[in-house]
This record gives C-alpha cells, sequence and structure tokens, in this order.
C-alpha cells in the first residue's frame, strides 16, 4: 500500500509539489505516531527504490562545545552496525545499512531542538544540515556496498530529552530518492 500511495502522489504532482506532499504526510506520521502507545525500543526504516531496509539504532553526537550561538550535531541512525566508541567520537564496525545527517544547526547545547531542518550545504544557519550519506549493505572493512550522498532534502524532528522521532526525504546524487523514518532513544555523544 505505501508503494502504491507514493507512485500516486509521484503521478498526481509535479517534483517540488509531490515532494511537499510527501513532508505533509511524514509530518502528519509524525503527530499521529508520537500520541499512540509507544514501544521503548528505537525502530524505523528507510525505503530506497522501493525495498525497506530497517534501521533498530541511532546516535546523536554534539560536535559544538559550549558556551556558543549555535551547536552543531550529527545523528546517524543504523541497522547491523556495531557503534565502536573513540575518544571523542564514535566509529563503526561491521556491515550494515545507516542514514546519516551531519552539521546539523541548532541553537540548543542539550540536544536538538523539535523542528524541520533542510540541506543547505553553504550557509550554517540554525534549521540546516550540511552533510548527508546513505550506506546499504555496506561492509566497513571492505568499503563495498551501495554509498549515496545526499544533495536536498530535509529532515522533520520531535525530540524529547533523547527520544527522537524523525522523519526524512531526501534526494541523492544520482536522482534517486530515500525517504524513512525512525523513532525511539539515541545514545549521546558529545564533546
Amino acid at each position: 500500500m505505501r508503494t502504491k500511495m507514493l507512485s500516486f502522489i509521484k503521478n498526481r504532482y509535479s517534483q517540488p509539489a509531490w515532494l511537499r506532499v510527501l513532508n505533509i504526510i511524514c509530518f502528519v506520521l509524525i503527530m499521529t505516531a508520537g500520541c499512540s502507545k509507544s514501544d521503548d525500543r528505537p525502530h524505523g526504516a528507510f525505503v530506497c527504490e522501493e525495498i525497506q531496509y530497517p534501521l533498530t539504532k541511532g546516535i546523536v553526537a554534539r560536535i559544538t562545545s559550549p558556551p556558543a550561538e549555535t551547536y552543531r550535531y550529527d545523528i546517524s541512525v543504523y541497522s547491523g552496525f556495531v557503534n565502536a566508541p573513540l575518544s571523542g567520537g564514535y566509529t563503526f564496525v561491521g556491515s550494515g545499512c545507516s542514514v546519516s545527517f551531519q552539521d546539523i544547526i541548532c541553537t540548543s547545547s542539550t540536544g536538538l531542538n523539535t523542528g524541520k531542518y533542510t540541506f543547505n550545504p553553504t550557509e550554517k544557519l540554525p534549521g540546516t544540515f550540511s552533510v548527508g550519506e546513505v550506506l546499504i549493505n555496506w561492509d566497513i572493512e571492505t568499503q563495498t556496498g551501495q554509498h549515496f550522498y545526499v544533495k536536498d532534502g530535509s529532515i522533520s524532528l520531535i525530540s524529547n530529552n533523547k527520544t527522537y522521532t524523525m522523519v526524512f526525504s531526501v534526494t541523492c546524487d544520482d536522482g534517486r530518492v530515500i525517504y524513512g523514518n525512525f523513532g525511539g532513544e539515541l545514545s549521546y555523544e558529545h564533546n
């Protein structure tokens, strides 16, 4: 049904219009998910070329140290990989799938603000992010699998302490559209 709905939206609306419609649908899904009885386990998925990939874990990392006027964060939601903490950061080992958004700019030192963040690689303003990557069946050791860079799109977040509900829709460097969601507690790293 999800595939039929996406096809209907793509066929009914022009490229920019169907992305706006998809953002509205994603916002409604976030709001209804936030109002229902929740499962404490992180969960989500992303869709690439009508194939769904699960997302079961996540990390939010504050990159900027306080005090500052604005703060930079990275979010990675993933499955399969093992998070191996490093001094002052994190890294992945093994293989799996992930969606990462980096250089997300907001005004809070204690976590990302609720709101919409739009891809903008040139201006570092609150409500923007400048780097995004998608890995599908990626093996860290052999550097094989699919690796895409984000060139456009947005993330909508609802944050409550360390728990986030996130919906995203991005266009990659090769033109493919990837969309998905994630809900649950993210492990928190900061410098």
